[in-house]
């Protein structure tokens, strides 16, 4: 199993050890002793930095598994203050993982994953703006399995390229299948992991693979994360530049939630923002969550930016959203995420006056 690519300018304090469940953020001051000890009882292990705590890792042989897996989010655990119950504890909770990223491996090779679609639609419903392509997993070990539990997991783990990259070619022929229905719509949005993004070539395999099918580059909008903009701004800065000059749009997803200052927004070349559920959720309750709505869409028009409020469900949020200046809205008001068949009936059911396919 291959871990997940970090570019080392992206991540310099990452190590890696193959045949060891655990990543450990390192401290400067390794004692050199114990990196030899390391590779000594990990011959395999990669190393990418040489800043190891060796308090922390004292105690960590007796959790080896040989299962070559990636797990990030153990980092500060501190063995040498637990109990063996609660190492007994971890263990279970490695194990519980490493099963889950075979069941994903698994569901890869026999198509288990696949695509719903949410309409995006104008504030008063008539007319479709576009479509968010979400992904779903009916596994056949855990039956149906949450996207928030699966997508962190597949990302430690190794499969997020290639199930991202699954689902970009199950994006495209979601459009393929209204183009041959002669169906309008505008975009179908797609979620870009934070891993997939950083992969050097990410842009130019989206452009050939929209070339290969034929797709016009306009029909395509990715959605990004806030977190994303944390590291390597000027590399991420570069990839939306490519992206727009190649008449690919995209979205910052769950704004208000992560970590992206005033400044990043004016900077850079974003076309939508997505106004994330949890303000939506208490909109006519909490004081806070409309000040950060309103201040949401006074930013983006100031900006030329257009908003979508997601997961709206209620007439009260709708007014509330209409009030707001907020050009468009997402949630199950309008509609639940759609197979792609019934995706197509409803866009049959809606007039929109926008350009064909």
């Amino acid at each position: 199993m291959d871990s997940p690519v970090f570019a080392k300018e992206d991540a310099p304090n990452i190590m890696i050890i193959h045949s060891y469940d655990l990543c450990y953020q390192w401290t400067s001051g390794q004692d050199e002793g114990i990196r030899t000890a390391i590779l000594e009882s990990y011959p395999t292990a990669n190393i990418y930095t040489e800043n190891l705590d060796s308090k922390r890792i004292s105690e960590a042989y007796i959790m080896s598994t040989q299962k070559d897996v990636f797990v990030d989010k153990y980092a500060n655990i501190d063995f040498d203050l637990m109990l063996a119950t609660e190492q007994n504890s971890l263990e279970k909770l490695f194990d519980n993982e490493y099963n889950m990223i075979n069941a994903i491996e698994h569901g890869i090779e026999n198509d288990e994953f696949y695509l719903v679609f949410q309409p995006i639609m104008t504030l008063d419903g008539s007319q479709i703006h576009s479509f968010e392509a979400l992904l779903r997993w009916n596994s056949s070990c855990y039956g149906a399995v949450s996207p928030s539990e699966f997508i962190p997991i597949a990302e430690t783990g190794g499969q997020i390229l290639e199930l991202g990259d699954k689902v970009i070619d199950m994006a495209i022929d979601f459009i393929k299948m209204l183009q041959k229905n002669q169906q309008k719509v505008s975009t179908v949005s797609i979620n870009i992991s934070v891993v997939q993004f950083y992969e050097a070539d990410f842009v130019s395999n989206l452009l050939a693979k929209l070339k290969h099918h034929q797709i016009n580059n306009a029909m395509i909008q990715l959605e990004i994360i806030e977190s994303l903009m944390i590291h390597s701004y000027e590399m991420i800065r570069s990839k939306l530049e490519e992206l727009k000059a190649n008449n690919i749009t995209v979205a910052l997803d769950d704004f208000g939630t992560g970590y992206s200052s005033l400044s990043h927004i004016s900077n850079l070349p974003i076309d939508i923002v997505k106004i994330d559920k949890q303000f939506i959720d208490d909109i006519l309750e909490d004081k806070e969550g409309k000040l950060i709505i309103d201040t949401i869409c006074t930013l983006t028009k100031s900006l030329s930016l257009k908003t979508i409020a997601e997961g709206v469900e209620t007439v009260a949020q709708l007014d509330y959203i209409k009030k707001c200046g907020c050009d468009f809205i997402q949630g199950y008001y309008y509609s639940k995420p759609l197979m792609a068949n019934d995706a197509l009936i409803f866009i049959k059911n809606h007039q929109q006056p926008q350009k064909m396919l």
